[in-house]
C-alpha cells in the first residue's frame, strides 16, 4: 500500500467538472462494484481490468464504505491480470508441429492457414496452464481538491486508469500541468506563446 503507508510517488490528475451530487457515496458503491475485478469464465490471452480494494487485490466488493470512503478520500486500485506465453518455447513447438503436418503429408510446408489453426489451437491449450500475473496500481481521490492520485508513472497504466475511470464515474481526469499553479491567465498566455530557449555551449 504504497500511497497509504510510504512515500508518495504518483501521478497527479485533475477531474473534469466532479459535482457531488445527493446520494454519490451509494452511486459510487453501485458504479465500483460494477465495475470491479471479475475472473473470466475461460482463461484469456488479452489483460484483464477491474478495480479491487486498495488493501487488498482479491477484495472485489465494495459495500463497506470503510473499505474504500476515508473522510473526503475515494481509495480503490486497478488489477490487471495477464497470462504470457514463453515466446522462445511457443515457437520451437508451433515449427515442430507444422513440419509434422507436412511430414504426414508429403508436402514441402504447411499452409498459412493451418498454420495459424495450429497456433490459435496451442494459444488455447497454453494459455488454460499459464498462471496469470498481477498488478495492483493504487488510486486515491481526493474528493475536497478533484485531485486523483495514481501510483504509477507509465503511459499505459495511467492512460488505462483514465479509460477506467471514465467508463466508471462518467467523469475525465486529465495530467496535472504546472499551468494549473498560475493565477493569471495572461501569465499561461505568455508562457504557452513564449519560443523555446536556445542554450550555447561554451568552449573551455
Amino acid at each position: 500500500m504504497g500511497l497509504l503507508s510510504s512515500g508518495l510517488t504518483a501521478t497527479r490528475f485533475r477531474v473534469i467538472r466532479a459535482e457531488l451530487k445527493e446520494g454519490w457515496r451509494d452511486t459510487f458503491r453501485e458504479r465500483l462494484n460494477e465495475h470491479a475485478f471479475r475472473e473470466p469464465p475461460t482463461p484469456q490471452k488479452a489483460p484483464v481490468y477491474g478495480w479491487t480494494s486498495i488493501h487488498d487485490l482479491t477484495g472485489v466488493d465494495f459495500a463497506d464504505f470503510n473499505e474504500w470512503l476515508l473522510n473526503d478520500w475515494v481509495l480503490f486500485a486497478l488489477r490487471t491480470d495477464k497470462r504470457k506465453i514463453p515466446a522462445k518455447r511457443f515457437s520451437a513447438v508451433l515449427k515442430r508441429q507444422c513440419s509434422a503436418w507436412a511430414a504426414e503429408r508429403e508436402t514441402k510446408r504447411c499452409p498459412a492457414s493451418v498454420r495459424a489453426e495450429i497456433k490459435e489451437r496451442l494459444e488455447d491449450e497454453w494459455i488454460a496452464q499459464v498462471i496469470p500475473t498481477s498488478a495492483h496500481i493504487e488510486i486515491a481521490w481526493a474528493l475536497d481538491s478533484n485531485l486523483v492520485y495514481v501510483a504509477s508513472h507509465a503511459d499505459s497504466v495511467c492512460e488505462q486508469v483514465r479509460k477506467r475511470f471514465h467508463r466508471t464515474f462518467g467523469l475525465r481526469i486529465v495530467p496535472v500541468s504546472p499551468l494549473d499553479w498560475l493565477r493569471e491567465d495572461d501569465q499561461v498566455d505568455g508562457l504557452l506563446a513564449a519560443p523555446p530557449v536556445r542554450f550555447v555551449e561554451r568552449e573551455g
